[in-house]
């Protein structure tokens, strides 16, 4: 009987153990993507790319959405397909099947391009960029954004739109909504798997992204810089209007009298998702208890939700938060989470309409001063009067003139 027990015993402490070890695992970001890497050292999560399906040809002959699209067509020289393109990566420390868009030109591409697009609504599955229709003619900014990565093969460049943890071969698994390491990390993979699966695969690469996706760009960035110097050459970033100072994102919507309703349902969303995947108390943060941060996301909420930060956010944080952020435990999470504290090799440019009433300009400034600090080769690219969605267009023109010129001069 005793050895019965003291079996059970053992059994229990050494099953309580590993529950623990997963709980600090969860803790950290850094912590739990540094033993990913180990594991990847030994054959584990090895990206590959398992599938390349739906090829489809275009010339941008039918994207009728808006007049923006037709200033692209002028300069779509060559057709472009697109391909559907399934691969392998790591989430929360297990295997899981992603998918993306490639886009080839029909010429020899000059480099890869790794495209990271904004933000998709949970709903909106079919916004992902592999799901995407690029003759929908729907008025949105993301048919706008599938143009962008088109017109950039059509210039001779290969394209990879990674769809991120959620959308498409992994929808019944939530996004990371703005964890940009994690988000960076399965960025990453898919150029690694289209490495693998193409021996001539080009070794220049350049990054780009728009809001959510700029700033999960140059943390993609930054991982290529870092733990792939030799496997590729990074020519450089081009990211627009991210959220790439998250701590300080934090403190200006605490801030915040009032927020419009959109922006409000973001960061809400944004805080909750950046809580929960550092394993954060979420009852630290919200005045509402919630069982997911999709009820605060709902319809609903762009019409009659609140929008005050005073009714949203727990009291204590709310001023904390306004006092002394420096001290309050989340800063330390939220600091982490972005992307600002490296010194890039090769150039970013970081564009931002100056009316942007969604992501504050503060995030590209902020990116800017502390890239700059550490002897980083970075520029900041203010553009006079544009918000967040309608500075995109001179965002990207300049970004193709970067890729089609030896010398570049941004413009504001």
């Amino acid at each position: 009987m005793k050895w019965h027990f003291s079996l059970l015993f053992f059994a229990y402490f050494f099953i309580s153990l590993a529950n623990a070890q997963k709980i600090t695992e969860q803790r950290t970001i850094g912590e739990m993507d540094a033993q990913y890497m180990q594991a990847r050292e030994y054959g584990m999560f090895k990206p590959s790319a398992l599938k390349i399906l739906s090829k489809v040809d275009t010339t941008l002959k039918d994207m009728k959405a808006f007049e923006d699209i037709q200033k692209m067509a002028l300069h779509f020289p060559q057709t472009v397909s697109l391909q559907e393109i399934h691969y392998t990566s790591n989430y929360q420390g297990k295997a899981i099947l992603l998918s993306g868009l490639l886009l080839q030109p029909a010429g020899e591409s000059k480099g890869v391009i790794l495209h990271h697009h904004g933000t998709i609504y949970p709903a909106a599955q079919k916004l992902a960029p592999s799901a995407s229709e690029i003759s929908n003619s729907q008025k949105d900014h993301f048919t706008q954004e599938l143009s962008v990565g088109a017109t950039l093969a059509s210039n001779g460049f290969t394209v990879l739109m990674p769809d991120y943890v959620g959308y498409n071969t992994s929808k019944h698994t939530e996004h990371p909504y703005t964890l940009n390491k994690i988000n960076a990390q399965n960025s990453v993979d898919m150029l690694l798997a289209y490495s693998e699966a193409n021996a001539k695969a080009p070794k220049k690469v350049y990054l780009s992204g728009i809001s959510e996706g700029a700033a999960i760009g140059l943390a993609s960035q930054q991982i290529l810089e870092t733990r792939y110097p030799r496997q590729y050459q990074i020519q450089g970033g081009y990211f627009y209007a991210g959220p790439h100072d998250f701590s300080g994102t934090v403190q200006w919507f605490c801030q915040q009298e009032k927020a419009r309703t959109p922006v409000a349902a973001i960061y809400m969303w944004s805080a909750w998702a950046v809580a929960e995947g550092y394993d954060y108390p979420i009852r630290e943060i919200y005045a509402q208890k919630a069982k997911s941060y999709r009820k605060y996301f709902r319809p609903w909420f762009f019409l009659s939700g609140q929008k005050k930060p005073e009714k949203l956010l727990n009291k204590e944080f709310l001023v904390t938060m306004n006092a002394a952020p420096e001290t309050h435990p989340f800063f330390k999470v939220s600091k982490d989470n972005s992307p600002i504290y490296w010194q890039p090799a090769a150039p970013v440019y970081l564009f931002h309409g100056t009316h942007d009433g969604l992501v504050p300009t503060l995030n590209s400034e902020n990116a800017f001063r502390e890239m700059q600090q550490s002897g980083g080769n970075v520029r900041y690219i203010p553009l006079a009067g544009k918000g967040h969605l309608s500075g995109v267009m001179d965002y990207f023109f300049q970004y193709l003139d970067a890729l089609n010129t030896q010398s570049y001069k941004p413009t504001p």
